[in-house]
């Protein structure tokens, strides 16, 4: 079976980063696309930003599933226009063993707060990166709605000004 894998550095998550990348070249996570999707989200921080997907929205309006194998992390999620901040956009932490659904209408970016790999399986279509997912309005914003930042060794949502 040849299932194609992705690698995703700090260079190619610029457009989403709160910073300019630290390690270019260094590797971020790996997006293998098959049935189901695996995606493994390595451990770690982009300057004080925690290692995340670059994120995406949907072309279509369905929901998506998640299965989280390993890691600690969270989903931030939010709707296209975001209106109120208190429920357009949503921080789901996750442990393994959970299953997190993406409503309908909502992007969504995966992010490791955590010392181990995140791995987890998608129910998303293969062929999803080319033809279903919409990467544009998340990078013409910077990221999304919130940087999830380490500081003083605690976890913190800091608000993206691109979103003023």
């Amino acid at each position: 079976m040849n299932l194609p894998a992705q690698i995703k550095t700090e260079k190619e998550l610029e457009p989403v980063l709160e910073q300019s990348p630290v390690n270019p070249t260094e590797a971020v996570y790996y997006a293998i696309r098959g049935h189901p999707n695996v995606t493994v989200l390595l451990p770690g921080t982009i300057g004080r930003e925690f290692n995340k997907t670059f994120g995406h929205y949907h072309k279509h309006d369905e929901t998506e599933q998640y299965q989280v194998l390993l890691g600690t992390g969270l989903f931030l999620m939010q709707k296209r226009e975001i209106l109120n901040p208190e429920t357009d956009v949503r921080a789901v932490y996750f442990q393994a063993g959970d299953q997190v659904e993406i409503p309908a209408g909502f992007g969504h970016t995966m992010i490791n707060t955590g010392l181990e790999p995140v791995v987890t399986q998608d129910t998303a279509p293969e062929e999803a990166a080319e033809k279903i997912n919409d990467y544009e309005p998340v990078a013409a914003k910077h990221g999304f709605y919130y940087y999830v930042v380490s500081e003083a060794g605690e976890t913190k949502l800091v608000k993206n000004s691109r979103y003023d």
